[in-house]
């Protein structure tokens, strides 16, 4: 019977190697390990699990282990103790897992290792001082990396539109992270609907001339009209456009302006519209007539 790489830990002279100029540094034990993990599956797993064996120990533990290490789970640098972590360790870590950038030591870190984090992964910005060199550079890249990050980015960053831009165009839902009093805010609204039109419930309800935005949200996806205030100019034709991309969209209009055109407009194609249209607007007959013809095929 095969036994596990776990059991292997449990007893590490019983593991299988081969002659490997490579490990010849190493102690017999660390040899044993390093071996392993380069034939093993899972071979993270089995590292992180010895090196917290030998942590629990307080043993010395090798660098090779260690790079080895992070190098396939950038995380177990959580498990390199701080008198062996070095620049090389380090970067190897958070080039593997951007997040890994929590655990470098502060004396560790520059400029390359921030943008290589965020590049990794854009939410690592969250441990990037806002006094590093080239900042706003960094925040740039994060967000191109993850829109989400956006939520790092500090608002004394001011005039860097081109971020937020950027941040909506990777994710149309950082939306919600952009301050509405910046400028341009309408063409970033616009940008992220057109990238995900669920951004709309972002758009503050308050902001007045949006009709442009709406009708960009509704043109998407005709559901957006859920999120599209009444009080907005033109409210009517937004509905209009909405059931013409989405039928089902007629849910949202109010009865008020459930009139004769929108509601053919909506059941067009489909005759379970007709649920939500209100037997006493105007023509109901001839869009039921209308609905059952089309849907028939006649």
């Amino acid at each position: 019977m095969k036994s596990s790489p776990i059991s292997y830990l449990k007893n590490p002279e019983t593991i299988p190697i081969k002659d490997n100029p490579e490990t010849d540094t190493c102690n017999n034990t660390d040899a044993r390990i390093l071996n392993l993990a380069k034939e093993t599956i899972g071979t993270e797993d089995v590292i992180s699990t010895y090196l917290n064996k030998k942590l629990n120990d307080h043993a010395l533990i090798n660098k090779k282990a260690c790079l080895a290490a992070v190098t396939k789970n950038g995380y177990a640098l959580q498990l390199v103790p701080n008198t062996i972590k070095d620049y090389d360790i380090c970067l190897t870590a958070v080039t593997k897992n951007g997040y890994a950038l929590q655990l470098v030591p502060n004396e560790l870190k520059d400029k390359d290792m921030y943008f290589t984090a965020v590049e990794q992964n854009g939410l690592a910005l969250k441990f990037v001082p806002t006094t590093a060199s080239n900042y706003n550079e960094i925040c740039f890249a994060a967000v191109q990396n993850a829109g989400k990050a956006l939520q790092f980015v500090p608002t004394i960053v001011n005039g860097y539109n081109e971020i937020y831009f950027a941040a909506v165009e990777q994710n149309g839902l950082a939306l919600r992270f952009v301050p509405t009093y910046v400028s341009d805010y309408k063409d970033i609204c616009i940008k992220a609907l057109k990238k995900n039109d669920d951004a709309l419930q972002f758009v503050p309800v308050n902001v007045k001339g949006y009709k442009e935005v709406y009708l960009t949200a509704v043109e998407q996806n005709g559901y957006a009209l859920q999120f599209v205030p009444d009080t907005v100019e033109d409210y009517d034709e937004i509905c209009l456009v909405a059931v013409a991309e989405n039928g089902y969209a007629l849910q949202f209009v109010p009865d008020k302006l459930k009139n004769k055109k929108i509601c053919l407009t909506a059941v067009v194609g489909n005759d379970d519209i007709l649920k939500f249209v209100p037997k006493t607007v105007e023509g109901y007959n001839d869009i039921c007539l209308a609905a059952d013809m089309i849907f028939s095929g006649q």
